[in-house]
């Protein structure tokens, strides 16, 4: 399917903004689905909005004898334009999502998961926009809000996998952050074996990442990461 706003759109605010919502549904797939914002320059809206809602996001493999699938035989989701293209939230942490094999294209978040556990993101390519959206936090600051890949907030049971990120080639000087872990508060996850290239961070580690404050034994991990021309690879704060 193809979810598409564009100039012959007759406005409506709030139903310009959301391309697909989600509430308290679970099996909903999305495949090699194509999800579009040509109704504003700057990213704007969602692509899908999920609250409390289990959903799957695939490309669609043309062999069933491989995984991962080669590119010759594989049709990406895609999403473009979008302040957020993904963003789940669960007030019941029961629901679950798969994001594999999907581009990400000049969006402000690519994946923004807030206290959404048990989610897998996976073989994807994160472009990462310009965030103009939250500009108003940073007013007066002197800073510039940062666009993300990834950005998960109270989330754990996460698999991070072969993923590849960098900054959207149409998007002006500014901060760009491949993923951003907060407050995981996790006995064991893992980033792994993702590429991250000419960011302004790679990963972004902040407030509580393991689960016993007095132990640093358990916690978020990072292995086989690469990093290639980015200002701050690793960043741990907070």
């Amino acid at each position: 399917c193809n979810f598409e706003i564009n100039g012959d759109y007759l406005v409506d605010e709030e139903w310009s903004e959301i391309r697909v919502y989600l509430y308290r549904v679970t099996g909903i797939d999305f495949t090699a689905c194509t999800f579009s914002n040509y109704f504003t320059a700057a990213p704007y809206g969602y692509g899908i909005l999920a609250h409390s809602a289990g959903f799957t996001v695939y490309g669609h493999c043309n062999s069933a004898h491989y995984d991962p699938c080669p590119e010759q035989y594989l049709d990406r989701s895609v999403f473009t334009n979008f302040g957020r293209a993904i963003k789940a939230s669960d007030d019941y942490t029961t629901y679950t999502t798969t994001i594999k094999y999907a581009d990400f294209i000049n969006n402000s978040y690519g994946v923004k998961l807030s206290a959404f556990n048990n989610s897998s993101v996976l073989f994807s390519n994160f472009e990462i926009g310009q965030n103009s959206g939250d500009e108003g936090e940073c007013e007066g600051k002197e800073k510039l809000a940062s666009g993300f890949g990834i950005d998960m907030d109270h989330c754990t049971g996460f698999a991070i996998e072969e993923n590849y990120f960098t900054k959207s080639a149409s998007a002006p000087s500014g901060y760009y952050t491949g993923i951003r872990c907060k407050d995981s508060q996790t006995p064991y996850d893992l980033i792994y074996k993702n590429t991250f290239d000419g960011l302004s961070y790679g990963n972004f580690a902040e407030g509580m990442n393991r689960e016993n404050p007095n132990d640093d034994r358990d916690g978020l991990e990072y292995q086989c990461n690469t990093n290639t021309g980015n200002s701050v690879d690793f960043i741990v704060t907070g």
